[in-house]
């Protein structure tokens, strides 16, 4: 019986071609995921950014520059990728991981890295998920945020500092404040004894023996008497000047209408005052916030230079008005000053005009400043020699 010949399958040309095409396939797929995993891990470098994939069964992947060379590109137990976590971050980095893979979530954390470059801050991101095998896995990217970081810490040591220095500030503003209490206090009663005394003896003198004296003695006594006055006066602007500093503000809407009215009525009550011709014109409904008891100190002080500063003019004319911003004039026809000199006028002592014939402690605009400055507004002046004065100012919101 003779013997069939083994079968041998006829593979026809193009079966040939066809497997040619398939292994070209797939190498040309193999090297295109090469490819597309260099440029990847160039992307990643470049970026300083690094993917991580964790597993449920303890397993760890790292591509990129957040670890040392030689500890990327291969599957690692997840403690010898904690190993290169701080210390005092790992608990917090097991943690986020256990948390994620036992109950998928999206999660974020930042910690420190120990890299070829040294000790780095990384921020991670990432999701967790089950794979196709049932397994939990974790993925996501570290982004290399150590200039953010120091950069964190330079403003946070910044503010920490800058709290330091406005803490001792404030302190050194609370002591200057007490030593200031403490002077005014003295100036108020150590310095007003002897003026009171020398003004008193001075006028016991003029009256007892005044009839025994010369002329130029009595004008002596009366020197004496009006230098005790202007000293007075110079104490009240001083303490004045120290109280406007530091007392509280009481704030309310204040008809300066009604402000202007009462303290042209007081200018017109005093002594000789009867003498004078002054035309005065108050805008009506006028109206500010602000503490009435300091802003009638405003008022009070730039009437009365105005008042002062007019006495010349057979008629003078005073107005009193108020812009729609709420800036507030107060003009004269006096006897002006130089405007090149106005930077003088708010700084305590400084007198553009002589003490005589015009009388003052060189204070009172000064405290007009500090007033308003303390309710965050401002205060300027516009003149010219023989031309008249105008003051303004503008209270901020307190």
């Amino acid at each position: 019986m003779s013997r069939a010949p083994p079968f041998r399958p006829t593979i026809l040309p193009a079966e040939l071609h066809a497997c040619d095409d398939a292994e070209a396939a797939t190498a040309r797929a193999q090297q295109a995921q090469v490819a597309a995993e260099d440029r990847t891990r160039k992307v990643l470098e470049a970026a300083r950014m690094t993917t991580w994939e964790w597993t449920g069964h303890g397993q760890c992947r790292v591509e990129g520059t957040a670890l040392p060379a030689g500890s990327t590109g291969t599957p690692m137990d997840a403690e010898a990728f904690l190993a290169h976590v701080h210390p005092d971050d790992r608990l917090r980095v097991r943690d986020a991981v256990q948390e994620a893979l036992v109950a998928p979530h999206p999660y974020e954390i930042e910690f420190r890295l120990q890299s070829d470059d040294g000790l780095r801050w990384y921020q991670a991101r990432g999701d967790s998920f089950l794979d196709p095998t049932g397994v939990a896995r974790t993925t996501g990217v570290l982004v290399d945020v150590t200039a953010l970081k120091d950069a964190t810490l330079a403003h946070q040591r910044l503010t920490e500092e800058l709290e330091r220095q406005v803490a001792e500030r404030t302190e050194a503003l609370a002591t200057a404040n007490r030593e200031l209490e403490a002077f005014a206090w003295s100036v108020s009663h150590d310095l007003r004894a002897p003026l009171r005394a020398i003004d008193g003896f001075s006028a016991l003198l003029e009256e007892d023996a005044g009839a025994g004296l010369d002329a130029t003695a009595r004008g002596y006594l009366g020197r004496i008497r009006a230098a005790a006055h202007r000293m007075g006066e110079l104490i009240d602007d001083l303490l004045m000047l120290s109280r406007v500093t530091r007392s509280d503000l009481v704030t309310s809407e204040i008809d300066l209408t009604r402000l202007a009215e009462d303290v042209v009525a007081e200018l017109r009550a005093k002594p000789g005052a009867g003498d004078r011709a002054v035309e005065v014109t108050i805008q009506r409904g006028m109206h500010a916030p602000g503490d009435a008891r300091l802003v009638r100190i405003v008022m009070e002080n730039l009437l009365a230079n105005a008042w002062k500063f007019t006495r010349a003019r057979a008629q003078a004319h005073v107005t009193v008005e108020q812009d729609a911003d709420g800036t507030v004039r107060v003009l004269d026809d006096g006897v002006g000053f130089d405007v090149g000199q106005k930077h003088r006028l708010f700084v305590p002592f400084q007198r553009l005009h002589g003490p005589e014939p015009y009388e003052g402690s060189g204070i009172g605009l000064a405290i007009v400043q500090r007033i308003v400055l303390r309710h965050a507004g401002q205060v300027g002046a516009e003149s010219r020699p023989g031309g008249g004065a105008m003051f303004w100012f503008r209270l901020g919101n307190v």
